[in-house]
């Protein structure tokens, strides 16, 4: 018996040998250790039966820890502290992307800002449908070159119009000498894909005294102070608190004309609007302006007489 016990340490101490790479590891040489003291036990149990080799036991018992490792594993995985720090990794991705997107839009802006900057014409849209005014602004963001305003200022340049309308903007645009044109040309430009030239596309027909007032702008040395000076003989002018236009729009354009504007209606040589206060000006409808304005002169007073309140 101890010789049979004697042989078969020979023949694992030759098995060590042969396989000593795969010993390599601290781990595995602490299993080794532990595995010759099983066989060596199993051998006394089991008589002359032939060991499995140490290279077959050491597979079988590596994946049995690979299995125990995937089991481990998953089990980390759904601990309530697993599961905060996936949720905070989350979080910070979101975080970041929105991070991103806020840069994105920070970059937009500056290119925004600095088209402009380049831009040194000014455009009002006025009797445009929802739609339309979309439009517009879609196609003025692609050909550029323009910057879009709500109202008709010292520096506006270009007002697109739909139609016929008397609008505040567009007897603002006849007095600061601005393109007066139809929508289409937007949509031509559009077609062509750069801005064409204005000309074409004036309303002339609907107001023939625009194109008069924007070629005596063009003249002017001074573009943006160009003034006309309808009004300017006429004497100050009082608005009354009501009126159609609003009040602040028919004082803008008695400015826009030449005119000036008197707080009160005793000292006022005209009084648009309906009063009561005691006056020895002229009582007119506002109408009296505006006829002015799109005909360039100063009609007469007597058809646009208001009745004075007692």
């Amino acid at each position: 018996m101890t010789s049979i016990m004697s042989a078969k340490k020979r023949r694992l101490s030759s098995s060590f040998k042969r396989d000593s790479s795969i010993l390599a590891s601290p781990l595995l040489s602490e299993f080794s250790n532990s595995f010759v003291e099983n066989m060596m036990s199993n051998d006394e149990k089991s008589g002359d039966e032939e060991p499995l080799s140490l290279v077959q036991s050491l597979r079988l018992r590596m994946d049995e820890m690979e299995r125990e490792s995937d089991k481990r594993q998953k089990a980390m995985a759904d601990l309530p502290h697993m599961k905060r720090f996936k949720t905070k990794m989350k979080r910070r991705q979101l975080k970041q992307i929105l991070h991103d997107m806020a840069d994105d839009e920070v970059e937009d802006r500056k290119k925004s800002n600095k088209k402009r900057k380049r831009a040194s014409k000014f455009l009002v849209m006025t009797s445009l449908e929802k739609s339309m005014r979309e439009t517009v602004v879609a196609v003025v963001d692609q050909l550029g070159g323009y910057e879009i305003r709500k109202e008709v200022d010292h520096d506006t340049t270009h007002v697109v119009s739909a139609g016929k309308r008397r609008t505040v903007n567009v007897l603002k645009a006849i007095l600061s000498g601005c393109w007066l044109l139809s929508v289409e040309w937007v949509l031509k430009s559009l077609e062509k894909g750069f801005w064409l030239k204005e000309e074409p596309f004036e309303l002339v027909e609907d107001f023939p005294v625009a194109k008069q007032l924007r070629e005596e702008r063009s003249a002017s040395p001074s573009y943006c102070q160009y003034q006309c000076k309808l009004l300017a003989d006429i004497g100050p002018i009082f608005v009354s608190p009501c009126t159609s236009p609003p009040p602040q729009d028919i004082a803008k354009l008695i400015k826009l004309s030449g005119g000036a504007v008197s707080g009160t209606a005793r000292r006022a040589s005209v009084c648009i609007g309906k009063i009561t206060a005691k006056t020895d000006g002229v009582q007119v409808s506002e109408t009296w302006l505006l006829d002015c304005i799109t005909q360039q002169t100063v009609l007469p007073f007597d058809e646009y007489q208001e009745k004075r309140n007692s």
